[in-house]
């Protein structure tokens, strides 16, 4: 039996493919030693790199992560009551737990704990309650955005409390409980719902040139703005990883609108590449087997570097090499799984625990353009409400 159906939206799942390839770029680092590296001993490639990773990879990925979440419990919501989506927010925060004792910069946990406390609102669309934290949090993040440097020492000293496993779990219940506040998290989801709500994805192949002006735009403002503090990164500005608040200031702004340009740049690619077997769209179908799975090749690679003594020798680029091919080899395996119509494990496993056993369907859920089924009211048209589970 067919687990995809045809009418299932790519642009979700390629925009899930190319945001893992981000967040493998993103979490590299911390796997050797090139984040302490003296801004002298790198090279050309190492200061390009990082140029361009500040402003495309790094706080890039995880706006655009929550924005499919959104796009996703708006989805889900059209089938499931509020019980359901809070049982599948528990599970990821479980996943996320797990992951955490190889990676406690796990993300799974703050989007989890989003997902149980919001999950009401987003099945009855209370969206004067989803806008004003959505606007609430995002001028926090803001805010706070100039001293994350005091927020990373705060964490930093909770390691009193141990290393493995205790340090881990603590920074990575912190996090995950204090981030959603103090970032653009709630903020993307916010946009995510709006956009399964509007059909905004649902006829890319139409509105081509417009997702290529909007990906162009955002990913171009974006960049723009994480300049002052890419180039000090680099070393090519005074100041080093000291950054001034109103730089900071401005890499967080260009944060959501590199995230909205990511999300157009996958429409482009959807309207050219919709096939359930292409790469991307395989990988971003079993994104929580990807996930976790890249924590298991880099703990493999970086942790044989350790042990043979060559870790310092991952610099920056080479560091993101790694990165990259892990993703291929990853995605690989996602095609091969595809060709066979089979889930990721992980995913598998997912969504057989978030549902009750005897609700399960045939096929996932899946967003319908406007005109095919009642548009959701309160975000800009009228309609039913969304259908309440049992």
């Amino acid at each position: 039996m067919n687990r995809w159906r045809s009418d299932r939206l790519p642009t979700p799942d390629i925009a899930r493919g190319f945001m893992l390839l981000l967040i493998a770029l993103a979490n590299v680092e911390s796997w050797t030693s090139a984040a302490s590296a003296a801004i002298d001993r790198l090279d050309l490639a190492d200061r390009v790199w990082l140029v361009l990773r500040t402003g495309f990879v790094d706080t890039r990925s995880y706006p655009l992560f929550t924005f499919l979440i959104g796009f996703g419990l708006a989805v889900m919501s059209r089938r499931w009551p509020a019980a359901v989506l809070r049982r599948r927010g528990w599970w990821m925060i479980a996943f996320g737990a797990m992951h955490a004792l190889v990676f406690p910069a796990d993300i799974l946990g703050g989007y989890g704990f989003v997902v149980v406390l919001f999950a009401g609102a987003v099945v009855a669309r209370r969206k004067r309650v989803l806008g004003v934290f959505a606007i609430v949090t995002g001028l926090v993040a803001l805010v706070v955005s100039g001293s994350q440097s005091s927020s990373a020492g705060f964490l930093d000293g909770l390691t009193f409390l141990g290393g493995w496993p205790v340090g881990y779990l603590v920074l990575w219940a912190t996090a995950s409980a204090g981030g959603p506040w103090f970032t653009w998290t709630i903020a993307t989801m916010v946009l995510g719902i709006v956009a399964a709500d509007r059909g905004w994805l649902a006829d890319v192949g139409r509105h081509r040139v417009r997702f290529a002006v909007g990906a162009a735009a955002g990913l171009g403002l974006g960049f723009l703005l994480s300049l002052p503090v890419g180039l000090r990164l680099a070393g090519w500005m005074p100041g080093g990883d000291d950054h001034p608040w109103w730089a900071a200031a401005l890499n967080s702004v260009g944060s959501p609108l590199s995230s909205f340009g990511w999300v157009c740049f996958a429409a482009v690619l959807a309207a050219r590449v919709p096939r359930p077997t292409g790469l991307l769209t395989a990988t971003g179908r079993r994104s929580l087997t990807v996930y976790l799975s890249q924590s298991v090749l880099f703990l493999l690679v970086f942790g044989a570097a350790r042990l043979l003594g060559v870790i310092d020798w991952f610099s920056p680029w080479r560091a993101a090499v790694v990165a990259v091919l892990a993703w291929l080899v990853l995605a690989w395996g996602c095609r091969a799984l595809a060709t066979r119509d089979e889930p990721g494990p992980l995913d598998h496993l997912l969504r057989v625990a978030f549902r009750p056993p005897a609700a399960l369907p045939p096929t996932p859920a899946v967003w319908r353009p406007p005109h095919q089924s009642p548009p959701v009211s309160g975000w800009g048209r009228t309609g039913a409400p969304p259908p309440r589970g049992r």
